[in-house]
């Protein structure tokens, strides 16, 4: 333990790049079951980034404990001691650490079984395969899927705020035609008895980005498409109830150029009930819903012996997995809506929008039985954003139907963007292994603050009308929007959403 805590005082006096990784040497240093060696942990300071810092780390914890456990720096195959998965898991660690011992000349630790990287730069990026940093997509995944899910809802709400009925469509806040300027502007409820108090609506949007790679995460690119549909009830002249389900299918390529080649593939459903409750010019929402989340993940592991190797290796398989995972969501809002001229509407607005996200946790398959496989615990993401916003929006009426453009500008500020680590443990050797030699890999903190924009165009195509004694029926409507994100650091992303409205 002396010798342990002098070599992390040594450490803890090298270059800021040093002490990010500090904090985690120093828990292996005093968790791990045997003494440390000079091989990994002389290097740390030296890595390209933050990945292969941690992956150095549970390697070297994972080499420990194995050759603890009986496992030998000598042995060429499987023994009575290190058999089986625990003997794929050794043979891949050791050849880093017996690389380690090479390039920091520590002539008194084995290095009959190195890697052959010659460099620290090219042993990082043979770390780098081992790590599982894409595990992160799942969060960013579901995040992205309940934040579109939410923008419809609220899409929707703006909707009902103006009192339409029958099929009204998401991005659209003004949509009476004509024949229902009895539905006052507000939600008023003249004429209730004449017009259905029955509504629903049904859109389809297209969303893709990119995030940029950076010390803790791999970049990507992403697309997705879903389907939303609901109903809604208006109860009396000041309240609303209603429900929104969703679907979505969402796709996502690492770059391979980033020493790291994975795909990732969700599926998705949702529940939204809310109510609304608006006066003249007041209004109030919440909802309360719940999403339940499917994933595929594949990630290779790719990287061979370099020429300095004693005996030649390749390793190139596949991590298979797939997990579930629930999320439940509050998304609440009070506005207020004027009109500073006939045309004209203006409406400030402030909403709170809170989601709990809850990954299984999972195993890996490896394809080609190499022992790369993850057993990775259960992840919980937290959002927790305040929405001040501002939508202005004309309308005017041409030969034919009624046309409104709308504009719509929102500043989220996030109050739970703290980085969280994944945590993932050898899976052959699992049985061997404490959580000191646990992965523990970090993702990218939540963006603080961003702003999201909205332009669209929505259009009363054909209006309602009663027929005898019926209820006003016939309408059809379109719309088409385009939201954009701006201000989040290394990542982007923009939805374009249409559909049709027919009111029943």
């Amino acid at each position: 333990m002396v010798r342990s805590m002098k070599k992390l005082n040594k450490y803890l006096c090298k270059a800021p790049v040093l002490l990010r990784t500090a904090p985690i040497m120093a828990g292996y240093l005093i968790m791990t079951a045997s003494p440390a060696h000079a091989d990994l942990t002389a290097l740390f300071g030296k890595f390209a980034n933050d990945i292969e810092e941690r992956s150095a780390v549970a390697t070297q914890a994972v080499y420990d404990q194995l050759k603890t456990a009986g496992c030998s720096d000598l042995q060429a195959g499987p023994t009575q001691a290190c058999a089986g998965g625990t003997y794929l898991v050794w043979r891949n660690v050791r050849e880093v650490v017996h690389n380690a011992n090479v390039l920091t000349g520590a002539t008194e630790e084995p290095t009959n079984f190195s890697l052959g990287r010659p460099s620290v730069a090219l042993l990082g990026r043979a770390l780098r395969w081992c790590n599982g940093e894409e595990f992160s997509s799942m969060g960013s995944l579901s995040n992205s899927f309940v934040n579109s899910q939410v923008g419809s809802l609220a899409a929707r709400i703006t909707a009902l705020r103006f009192g339409a009925s029958g099929f009204r469509l998401a991005g659209s806040s003004f949509g009476d035609s004509p024949q229902l300027a009895q539905v006052g502007s507000r939600g008023g409820a003249a004429g209730a008895d004449s017009w259905s108090r029955l509504g629903g609506f049904i859109n389809v949007s297209y969303n893709d980005g990119d995030k940029d790679l950076t010390s803790r995460e791999d970049a990507f690119s992403f697309d997705g498409r879903s389907i939303n549909a609901g109903f809604d009830f208006r109860i009396d002249a000041n309240w609303v109830a209603g429900v929104m389900l969703g679907y979505q299918n969402q796709d996502l390529d690492f770059d391979t150029t980033a020493t790291v080649e994975a795909k990732s593939k969700m599926h998705g459903v949702s529940l939204l009930p809310f109510i609304l409750y608006q006066s003249d010019a007041w209004y109030a929402s919440a909802s309360l819903g719940y999403q339940r989340m499917n994933f595929d993940l594949n990630r290779h592991v790719n990287y061979g012996s370099g020429a300095l190797a004693a005996v030649a290796v390749q390793h190139n398989t596949v991590d298979d997995s797939g997990t579930d995972a629930n999320s439940f969501t509050s998304y609440n809002t009070v506005g207020y809506s004027f009109s500073p001229s006939a045309p004209w509407t203006i409406e400030p607005s402030l909403s709170i929008d809170y989601q709990h996200i809850a990954i299984d946790g999972f195993t890996e398959r490896d394809v080609q039985n190499q022992g790369f496989n993850f057993a990775v615990d259960k992840q919980i993401v937290q959002s927790l954003e305040a929405i001040p916003a501002v939508r202005a929006q004309y309308a005017f009426k041409p030969s034919y139907g009624v046309w409104v453009p709308f504009v719509d500008a929102q500043w989220h500020t996030q109050f739970k963007n703290d980085s969280r680590n994944i945590k993932a443990l050898y899976a052959d050797a699992g049985g061997l292994l404490t959580d000191a030699a646990q992965f523990e890999i970090a993702t990218d903190a939540l963006d603080k603050h961003y702003w999201v924009y909205t332009v669209g165009l929505s259009a009363v195509l054909r209006g309602a009308a009663p027929h005898g004694t019926e209820v006003a029926a016939g309408g059809l409507q379109a719309f088409v929007n385009y939201r954009w994100y701006e201000g989040m650091e290394n990542y982007s992303q923009q939805v374009v959403s249409a559909g049709l409205r027919y009111e029943f």
